[in-house]
């Protein structure tokens, strides 16, 4: 899954490693040996992929990475990608989807 999100997104692996809390070496010895990953990892990495998912659905596959990565003055100058690397910065990115899809912002 990370890898698809990888590729999606146009972000390297590494970042991703921040998103789930475990090291680049565990990230690639999961992903190698189909071991199973913990609740919490599997957890984040869904919560991420799921924004990703309502980014690309309101502004299309290509458009939704550089959405994702570009400042963004409703989330204080930040990115939604800096937020997104702990569960409270993906719930606040999830609450500024809200309010786009409501119509709240241009």
């Amino acid at each position: 899954m990370i890898v698809r999100l990888a590729q999606r997104t146009n972000l390297p692996k590494s970042y991703f490693s921040k998103v789930i809390k475990v090291s680049q070496s565990t990230m690639s010895r999961h992903g190698s040996a189909k071991t199973p990953v913990s609740v919490d990892v599997a957890d984040a990495a869904f919560q991420f992929a799921e924004l990703v998912d309502r980014v690309e659905h309101m502004r299309g596959q290509v458009a939704a990475a550089a959405w994702l990565a570009r400042d963004n003055p409703h989330l204080g100058g930040r990115s939604p990608l800096e937020f997104m690397t702990t569960e409270t910065g993906r719930r606040r990115v999830s609450r500024y989807l809200d309010s786009l899809e409501e119509g709240a912002y241009g």
